[in-house]
């Protein structure tokens, strides 16, 4: 639905006659029910957070000991 209200958006806005009234009504009616503002997510009861960054994660390293013995050295 949010490629086609897109879709549709893109090629009202570059056409000569421009957007009517009905149309507008329409496209706002599509974004509501997709909860693109933030009043349709209060409506709706839904919050977005964002992810805290962890900071970066450190790969395990094995010694190299456990090398040498599997590679027969």
């Amino acid at each position: 639905m949010a490629r086609y209200a897109a879709d549709l958006m893109s090629k009202v806005l570059l056409s000569e006659r421009g957007p009517n009234g009905q149309l507008v009504a329409a496209l706002n009616s599509v974004m509501s029910s997709l909860l693109t503002t933030e009043g349709d997510r209060r409506r709706a009861r839904m919050e977005l957070e964002r992810k805290k960054p962890g900071g970066p994660q450190l790969a395990s390293v094995s010694p190299l000991d456990s090398y040498r013995d599997i590679a027969g050295g």
